[in-house]
């Protein structure tokens, strides 16, 4: 693990980030990442914010927050770089983003994350969230003979079964 003996300044995001923030992110699943499909977008939304914290100038950490209806300031795609972990960063970019939410009257912020996410889940719960649901991810192959397709709500019957 790296030691930050810099400050962590957290700010907008700007379009020369990606590069950056795509490159210690492009394997955070085992199928990839979303980042690099929803960075134009985030980058471009008028009515939330992209976050990028940095130490030393270089880009190590990301979250975008989206404003929903009912004062709710959603966070999302929090990534940070591994190498700068358990140093503050996340907690950083959490402020700004519950910052940013308060700054266009919202009163309740939001995220998920997975279950399987310990990290996250420690992370989480000293920042003052509250569990409100939990779900399971679930898949299966197709049976024998059968072709996989998305459910539809005609499905919903027989998903229930």
């Amino acid at each position: 693990m790296r030691r930050v003996n810099s400050a962590i300044n957290v700010r907008a995001a700007r379009a020369e980030d990606k590069s950056a923030i795509l490159a210690f992110c492009q394997n955070t699943f085992h199928w990839g990442d979303y980042i690099g499909d929803a960075w134009d977008g985030w980058l471009a939304d008028s009515t939330g914010q992209m976050f990028v914290g940095s130490v030393d100038d270089k880009p190590v950490g990301l979250v975008h927050v989206k404003i929903l209806e009912g004062g709710v300031g959603w966070l999302e795609g929090m990534r940070v770089h591994p190498d700068f972990r358990r140093h503050g960063i996340s907690t950083a970019l959490d402020r700004a983003g519950h910052n940013f939410a308060r700054g266009r009257d919202c009163r309740v912020a939001r995220l998920v994350t997975s279950e399987k996410n310990i990290a996250a889940q420690k992370t989480i719960a000293t920042q003052g969230y509250e569990i409100i649901a939990r779900f399971g991810e679930w898949s299966a192959q197709p049976a024998p003979g059968e072709c996989a397709r998305i459910a539809t709500l005609d499905d919903a019957e027989k998903i229930l079964e």
